[in-house]
């Protein structure tokens, strides 16, 4: 009981002293007049002395009439009840006095009964002092019996016309105000009365009397407090008269001032919430507006959920047959309270990021983005929304806001004084019509909490009782970056101390720590102490004593939740190059006890970064600048030509991207030069002419009998003629209507350095960290840049700094588009909004400029000084209005248009510019390298190459002396731009990636669906990119509805898809307007697209994407195939066809059969794995079975045409006739050797040298043909003749392709999975006498490490993902074994037999060459082995870490033999990690990958 009536005398107390925490109205307005005055205001209480305050006020015009509480601390004691006398002096002629009084205490004026009255101007009945000035005012106010006891506020206001007590309405009246306070105190009653309380249901709640130990109370005092406390799950209704059962309040707590007997009875209700109802407007899309995510911080429930799933959402669908605008409860209010939202006894705000649901839900993409949220909180309990700060405002008045797909964050405020207890928070989606109405002032009340186009979330807010502060938990957190020689503040430890609990706050009062590194290299270490993870808004608490042993003492009162320390220091000037810095934190005193943190060791290491060699392991790199004066390339031509205009861009920049956002840095001295692309900027669509553009189809399904009699009558001439004119499309190849690809525009930035004096230049792109990095010396100072693409962060971020001197600089933007507007944005940096004049297609770019010293100006002209700085960022954030459509309207001409780039780059800056650079490169970084670091290669690892820059490395290759270092980088580079081109979440790499520096370009830089596009994406699962698939299968989804009408039209295929020759980012699928048939007819472009579904599916295994995404676009393929193969001399062919860019009108190409049996192939896999469509699985099969066979013509060769046409001298580029062979699966050396041998006479017959991109198929030709040595011919030529000094791969022009070609073909050459089993070292070639490629994939989801010495198999680790089968050949021989999910299998050969393996005394003799460490299997699920060399020695401690640093195991052993194998287990989610090994004497890290 004491507890209760402790509480209630806080309810008490805080109803009481509530003015005090109010803000009232203290910006009245200006008035001009100066010629009055107040002298003095007296308040005489009844029955008591005047009190006299002095106000000496003059009216002004240089200030708010405005003029603050005049008695200050000296509250004037008042009684309920009492009258007082208030008189104002002063010379107050022709003016008004207004008299208010807050009787309530609720911060204002404006209550019923709260504006006393207003005097009016001198009249004859004033007094006059004797000069005859309307001197004095007099107000009789008395005191209301209901007022709030405790201090208030009174306020005069003086002025000729006001329009209540907070607003002046005449800027010409001499104007004054001030607040006088009053302390409203109870009555003494002349006689006692009893005051009593009981509960009209006792199971419902309970009613007290504050400050007592009964109900029942006799006193003289004039007010009691009573207060009603509902039992859980019960609110309270009012208080009645027990004698007359009338209402007398429904306030609670209550005030009672009568003076009779009176006995009170609460009244109780059972307490529900608002029922939700939502109702859908007219888009099925509006269904998915989900939230797929909260998560808090300054909480003690970081996560409150998380949705990978529909289920998990949970996701409601509409109910069969619902019409829009009909109202339902069904989903319309999900219940998240089952986790609450814990917080400390007297926290006063936390933090809510709510993230949007992306992922289609039954075929609808996500529009959480047309949504806006308000967040309601019942802060009273009365199960209601309805009270003070129970209603925030709402996210914005947008018509979009995208900022959920990322994540938004709002500040949940907590009222001061708010008791401990459970309260019901509810986030509300809702589209408003107009985006500006204020729906959430309504929303309960006239709307009936009725949710338009949205749904409700219920969440739960637990405030904790009081509790002592404790320490949780101290441990050391993990820094990584780089710092500069010279360079101040930097980071060298982090302590994370994280306490519960607010009462009694405890300090730390000493801190000891050792360096781990030489002390020479750092001066001024200091202890410095932030709330955040961030060291912004630092405190410093102490210095170090030394800086070897760091003993810091100083006193920190600790906050309740996360403390963090940082130990910092200033990196020497001269500083040893190359040398690490880290701290050991070894222990710290806080509340008078030692903790020891766990870990103490912080695993960071700062390097100093003026040392680092770039050009060192996987890096492209120039010793020479590209020009400074170089003007963009459209300024020469369009770039509607085969030859580009920039050839230094074309053959000398430098690529980075982060899959939507590229650009190509030109490393100028005097003018650095970036061209900038987002993938989705193109030109054409529906927007040119919705109906023009969607008209694209010829309706010539009828003609197809006619032209394939004719065809097979001899009649070839006629049939050519009938698919030129009616088998073309109506939309020309050209930029108008289908569209280009088309540049953002580029980046400049004036340095004005002198490059007669540069010296030590080098630019280079890193392709280990994923990173530009252009450096060199001149007039004494050393610059250093550094550009890089973040997927993680959606920014492209370019940094410069410089030693010995400063920057002078100036951004600006060029762009050849339309610039609708450009100027700064607030705080989000330049913004400069563009549009494309062909489609009004939008895009944004935006640049927030930042540096650690000298200034930034944000000119008018839309270009960015910066003056005297030694390190400045440019931070740039890109976007287009592009939104893929699934099922396009075709009368919407803007049925691609639905993204707000002014929101989404806003949000990406505001979000880039709260982390540092370190902060922004490492999570780029660590999101790089969990794709990138998964595969290595090593050929031939004991030979020694040159390590000159790549253009001369490039020449001496080209010379003819071979560089295995530089056959490693290509196919690293290949992985590398597969990275940077293609992302999840969108569009594919098109026919050069990301990257174009015109307006126009070569095929319109489109998708080319004639191998082109699929090229692009061959090493995208066998290098284990699995993950870059996605934009691939977005586009192919994106072609079905589009598709069908295209097969239905040229074809009378109604259940099928296809697509032609040439793709853009809208859906088209025709053919193009030209009656060039060699090229333009192509309806195997759509199978062949689909082939590459199944190909996901084969590496992936993920079966429950094959069931709900891949087969039913697989299935409508082979229908479309099975419709479109005609029935000659008892055989199917596919009549009409081309073979691609080669020959005439044919019967039935192999290419066009090929590619049907590769689809078939996969529609009949599929169905028997998903056990559906068997009748169709029958149809299919028999129509494989009854497709012409491949032939071999007189030659030799594997015939091209349906007759035996090929010439012996013919080198034409194509090979698609060879399609069976690569890319598909129906010709073998193992399984149809005599067709394989017919390949092989083809392949000799075109010759060994084509274009880029032609020598890339080769390759993998010839790999598919077991002759290794043919097929590194193909490699060596294709980087002696197609392949730029910045290895792009050259047709020419750039195209990307024949990059993507060479790494898949390299792959080919050392495994292959194709015929259902894994076939390592297929085409070894003879030079490659050792080396290793790790971490690459097989079909049947395996993970595979290839070893290989003296040109025979080592040994190969097989990790297997899904438990499936395995059958491994290796020369003549195979082995197969059943499998585990997540298991490792070892294969070794001894020179004689194939046999599994433990492994680990195959490791030894590894391990001795290294003498490091050796893990495995790698990658691996989560159990994998350390093998510890002979460098090693005695006690030996283990750690593994995130990606990001954060230490999440250690341990410790005694190294107690040779090789010793140790096991370990990590029960983490898949990712990379970090796994160190350290003795007193050594430190050696590698990159765990785990599945």
């Amino acid at each position: 009981m004491k507890r209760i009536f402790f509480l209630l005398g806080i309810a008490l107390l805080l109803v009481i002293s509530a003015a005090n925490a109010q803000t009232y109205c203290e910006t009245l307005g200006q008035s001009t007049k100066t010629d009055r005055s107040w002298e003095s205001v007296t308040i005489t209480p009844q029955g008591d002395d005047a009190v006299i305050i002095s106000t000496v006020l003059t009216s002004r015009s240089n200030g708010d009439c405005y003029r603050g509480v005049q008695n200050q601390g000296a509250a004037i004691s008042v009684a309920l009840g009492s009258t007082i006398q208030v008189r104002l002096n002063g010379y107050i002629n022709w003016t008004y006095v207004n008299c208010f009084a807050d009787w309530n205490s609720d911060g204002d004026f404006s209550d019923d009964g709260e504006t006393i009255g207003k005097l009016p101007a001198r009249e004859s009945s004033f007094n006059t002092d004797d000069t005859g000035r309307d001197s004095f005012r007099n107000f009789s106010i008395t005191i209301p019996n209901n007022a709030s006891i405790g201090e208030t506020r009174l306020r005069l206001f003086m002025a000729w016309g006001i329009t209540d007590a907070c607003t002046l309405s005449s800027t010409t009246d001499a104007a004054i105000a001030a607040d006088f306070l009053l302390n409203i105190t109870a009555t003494t009653l002349a006689n006692p009365r009893t005051v009593s309380v009981e509960s009209a249901n006792a199971s419902q709640g309970t009613a007290v009397i504050s400050n007592t130990t009964s109900t029942s109370i006799t006193t003289t005092d004039g007010v009691v407090s009573v207060t009603a406390n509902p039992n859980s799950g019960y609110k309270f209704l009012n208080w009645k008269n027990k004698s007359t059962s009338a209402i007398v309040s429904t306030s609670n707590p209550y005030l009672y001032t009568g003076s009779s007997d009176i006995t009170l009875v609460a009244n109780f209700a059972e307490g529900t919430y608002p029922e939700m109802k939502r109702y859908f407007t007219n888009n099925s899309n509006q269904q998915n507006r989900y939230f797929a995510q909260a998560t808090t911080t300054g909480t003690q429930t970081p996560i409150v959920f998380e949705a990978t799933s529909t289920s998990q959402l949970p996701y409601t669908a509409l109910p069969a047959g619902y019409s829009a605008n009909t109202r339902i409860t069904s989903g319309a209010l999900i219940d998240k309270t089952s986790n609450p939202i814990i917080v400390e006894s007297g926290t006063t705000s936390f933090t809510l990021t709510l993230k949007g649901y992306t992922a289609a839900i039954d075929g609808n993409s996500s529009e959480i983005s047309w949504t806006q949220q308000a967040c309601f909180i019942d802060w009273d309990r009365n199960f209601e929304f309805s009270g003070a700060n129970e209603i925030s405002s709402k996210t914005s008045d947008n018509g979009q806001d995208t900022s959920f797909d990322t994540g938004h964050t709002r500040t949940i405020t907590i009222p001061n004084g708010q008791l401990p207890g459970t309260y019901r928070m509810r986030i509300v989606n809702f589209e408003p019509s107009p985006s500006t109405e204020n729906w959430q002032n309504t929303l309960f009340t006239t709307k009936n909490a009725e949710i338009r186009n949205g749904v409700a979330y219920d969440f739960a807010i637990q405030i904790l009782d009081p509790a002592p502060m404790q320490v949780a938990a101290v441990s050391v957190e993990a820094l990584e970056g780089e710092a500069n020689l010279g360079e101040k503040n930097v980071p060298i430890g982090k302590l994370l101390v994280q306490t519960t609990g607010n009462l009694d706050p405890i300090s730390l009062t000493a801190l000891t720590a050792n360096l781990l590194g030489n002390t020479r290299n750092i001066t001024n270490v200091r202890l410095i102490h932030s709330t955040s993870a961030s060291i912004a808004g630092k405190t410093q608490v102490a210095t170090a004593s030394s800086a070897s042993q760091m003993q810091f003492e100083g006193t920190k009162i600790l906050n309740s939740g996360n403390n963090y320390f940082w130990i910092v220091a200033d990196i020497a000037n001269d500083a040893t190059p190359g040398q690490s810095i880290d701290t050991e934190i070894t222990s710290v005193s806080i509340g008078g006890t030692q903790f020891i943190p766990s870990p103490i060791n912080g695993n960071g290491v700062v390097i100093i970064s003026n040392i680092i060699d770039y050009t060192k392991g996987l890096s492209i790199w120039f010793s020479s600048p590209n020009s400074s004066s170089r003007g963009a390339a459209w300024n020469s031509n369009n770039g509607d030509t085969a030859s580009n205009p920039d050839q230094e861009w074309e053959k000398k920049s430098l690529p980075i991207g982060n899959g939507e956002f590229g650009g190509n840095v030109l490393g100028s001295i005097s003018r650095e030069r970036i061209t900038l692309n987002e993938k989705t900027l193109w030109k054409g669509g529906p927007a040119t002419g919705a109906y023009n553009y969607w008209n694209m189809n010829k309706n010539s399904a009828s003609l197809l009998p006619s032209i394939q009699q004719n065809l097979t009558s001899g009649n070839v001439s006629t049939a050519a003629s009938q698919v030129q004119n009616n088998y073309n499309g109506t939309i020309a190849y050209d930029s108008n209507v289908f569209g280009s690809f088309t540049t953002m525009g580029e980046a400049y930035i004036n340095t004005g350095i002198n490059e007669a004096n540069v010296s030590e230049y080098k630019r280079i792109l890193n392709i280990d960290s994923s990173l530009v990095v252009v450096q060199f010396k001149s007039g004494g100072v050393t610059y250093q840049r550094k550009f890089f693409c973040s997927y993680t962060d959606s920014v492209m971020v370019c940094r410069f700094t410089s030693k010995d001197g400063v920057q002078n600089m100036t951004f600006s933007f060029n762009c050849p588009q339309v610039v609708s507007s450009k100027g700064l944005d607030g705080e989000n940096g330049m913004l400069y909004n563009c549009k494309l004049s062909n489609n009004n297609q939008q895009y944004v770019l935006r640049v927030y400029a930042r540096s650690k010293d000298g200034s930034i100006v944000y000119n008018s002209d839309g270009t960015i000084s910066v003056s005297n700085s030694t390190d400045v960022e440019f931070i740039l954030a890109a976007d287009t209005d592009y939104k893929v459509n699934f099922s396009p309207n075709t009368s919407d001409a803007y049925a691609y248009v639905g993204v707000d780039p002014l929101a989404t780059t806003r949000s990406s800056i505001q979000n880039a510019k709260s982390k540092t650079y370190n902060e922004l490169y490492n999570r780029h970084r660590n999101d790089y390298s969990s794709l990138f670091h998964r595969v290595e290669i090593s050929i031939n690892p004991n030979r020694s190459f040159s390590d000159n820059d790549t253009p001369t490395r490039l020449a001496s290759y080209q010379g003819g002396t071979l560089d295995n270092r530089l056959e490693e980088l290509y196919y690293q580079f290949g992985r590398y731009l597969l990275i940077s081109s293609s992302r999840k979440g969108g569009m594919p790499a098109n026919l050069q990636g990301v990257w174009h520096n015109n307006i126009e370009g070569p095929w319109r830089v489109d998708y080319h669906n004639n191998i082109n596009v699929q090229m692009n994406y061959w090493p995208a699962a066998m290098t284990n990119l699995l993950d870059c698939y996605d934009p691939l299968i977005t586009y192919i989804k994106s072609l079905i509805e589009p598709g069908q009408r295209t097969s239905q039209a040229y074809y009378g295929v109604a259940d099928g898809w296809t697509a032609a020759i040439s793709g853009n980012i809208y859906g088209f699928t025709a053919p193009l307007n030209s009656t060039e048939m060699t090229w333009n007819y192509n309806p195997s472009a759509g199978p062949w697209l689909a082939t590459h579904l199944w190909e996901y599916y084969d590496y992936s295994r993920d079966i429950d994407w094959l069931r709900n995404v891949g087969y039913d676009m697989i299935k409508g393929s082979a229908q479309f195939v099975i419709g479109t193969l005609y029935e000659y001399n008892g055989e199917l062919n596919a009549t009409p066809s081309w073979s691609p860019e080669h020959g005439s009108i044919d019967i039935g190409t192999t290419y066009a059969h090929a590619v049907a049996k590769e689809v078939l192939i996969a529609a009949i896999k599929s169905a028997q794995l998903l056990n559906t469509d068997n009748d169709l699985i029958a149809t299919w099969q028999n129509a494989y079975n009854k497709i012409r066979p491949y032939q071999i013509g007189q030659y030799g060769q594997l015939q091209e045409w349906y007759n035996d046409i090929d010439s012996p001298t013919d080198d034409h580029r194509h090979t698609n006739h060879l399609f069976g062979l690569h890319p598909g699966t129906t010709i073998s050396p193992i399984t149809t050797p005599e067709l394989a041998e017919a390949c092989k006479k083809t392949l000799t017959q075109r010759g060994d040298l084509a274009t880029g991109w032609s020598m890339g198929w080769k390759l993998n030709h010839w790999a598919r043909l077991h002759d290794g040595n043919h097929a590194y011919t193909l490699y060596q030529n294709l980087l002696k003749t197609g392949t730029a000094q910045n290895l792009w791969d050259m047709h020419p022009p750039f195209q990307i392709d024949g990059n993507f070609g060479g790494t898949a073909g390299i792959t080919e050459m050392i495994m292959q999975s194709h015929l259902g089993f894994i076939h390592l070292l297929p085409a070894l070639p003879d030079d490659w006498q050792e080396g290793h490629l790790t971490g690459i994939l097989a079909k049947g989801a395996f993970e595979v490490d290839v070893h290989w010495e003296n040109n025979e198999l080592s040994y190969a680790d097989i990790l297997s993902n899904k438990g499936e089968p395995c059958i491994i050949r290796y020369k003549n021989q195979t082995l197969n074994f059943d499998t585990e999910p997540g298991v490792a299998y070892t294969v070794v050969f001894d020179g004689t037999n194939l046999q599994l393996d433990d492994r680990v005394g195959v490791l030894s003799a590894q391990i001795d060459k290294n003498k490091g460490i050796l893990i495995y299997p790698n990658p691996n699920n989560g159990h994998f082995n350390v093998v510890l060399g002979s460098d090693f020695n005695e006690r030996v401690k283990i750690s593994i870490m995130s990606s990001e640093g954060k230490v999440l195991k250690t341990y410790e052993t005694n190294k107690t033999s040779e090789n010793q194998n140790i096991s370990l287990q990590l029960e983490q989610p898949t990712g990379a990690y970090i796994l160190k090994v350290q003795d007193k004497n050594k430190i050696d890290s590698q990159v765990i990958f785990v599945k």
